[in-house]
C-alpha cells in the first residue's frame, strides 16, 4: 500500500520478480494510488501476508523458534498499517483471509 509504481511480472503475478526481471518477461507497471474509483483491487490471501510479515521478523531465530509478544506485537502493527492504507483508499478492496480452528 506504499506510493508509487510497481512492476508486477505477468507469469507469476510477484512484485519486481527476479525471474522474469532477469529475463525480460513481460512486467506491468501497477501504482496503486493512481487507479480511478472504478477498480475493485482484490487481496489474496491476508493469511499469506500475515504469514510472510512473521518470517521476516524471525528470518534470523532457527526454524524451531516460537514466536512470542516481540514477535506477534510488530506483526499485528504492520498489519495494522497495510489494513489502514485499505480503509483510507478511495478505491474498493475485497480481502481473502484463510481461519484456522483451533481445539
Amino acid at each position: 500500500m506504499k506510493p508509487g509504481a510497481y512492476q508486477v511480472c505477468l507469469q507469476h503475478g510477484k512484485v519486481s520478480c527476479f525471474l522474469c526481471l532477469k529475463e525480460k518477461n513481460p512486467i506491468e507497471e501497477i501504482n496503486l494510488h493512481a487507479l480511478d474509483l472504478d477498480w475493485i483491487i482484490v487481496w489474496d490471501n491476508l493469511s499469506q501476508l500475515g504469514d510472510s510479515i512473521m518470517n521476516h521478523l524471525t528470518k534470523d531465530k532457527e526454524d524451531t523458534f516460537k514466536p512470542g509478544w516481540d514477535e506477534y506485537m510488530p506483526q499485528g502493527q504492520l498489519l495494522t498499517k497495510f489494513l489502514s492504507g485499505i480503509q483510507h483508499s478511495p478505491q474498493n478492496h475485497i480481502c481473502i483471509a484463510h481461519t484456522i480452528e483451533q481445539n
